[in-house]
């Protein structure tokens, strides 16, 4: 799903992030997974992915500011914010989600 969209993206012009540290520093996913997009409702044309109320796995996050997208990654066939967009995102969080964001942190400056 994740490879689709992206390739949707590019080809139609509009962007894609998706938020998680997991390509970064390993572990599972997140039980909801935040992707940014410029538009949810080209994003649901692509197919794939389909409204709901209630257990979603996914959320869309409708937006086109630019520091979510700036230095995105492109890992495994999908884009991914950038190391410090997802650790500011993460330290901002609950205490779980900084302790992810102090693992995230160590591996920038180690220089992942």
């Amino acid at each position: 799903m994740l490879e689709t969209l992206a390739s949707a993206s590019r080809n139609h012009g509009w962007r894609v992030a998706g938020r998680a540290e997991t390509p970064y520093v390993g572990g599972p996913p997140p039980t909801v997974f935040p992707i940014y997009t410029s538009s949810v409702a080209a994003l649901l044309d692509v197919g794939g992915l389909e409204a709901a109320d209630r257990f979603a796995n996914v959320e869309l996050v409708e937006t086109n500011d630019q520091r979510v997208y700036f230095d995105r990654r492109e890992i495994e066939g999908f884009y991914w914010v950038s190391p410090l967009q997802a650790y500011l995102e993460l330290a901002s969080g609950g205490k779980r989600e900084q302790e992810i964001a102090a693992t995230l942190r160590a591996a920038i400056l180690r220089g992942m």
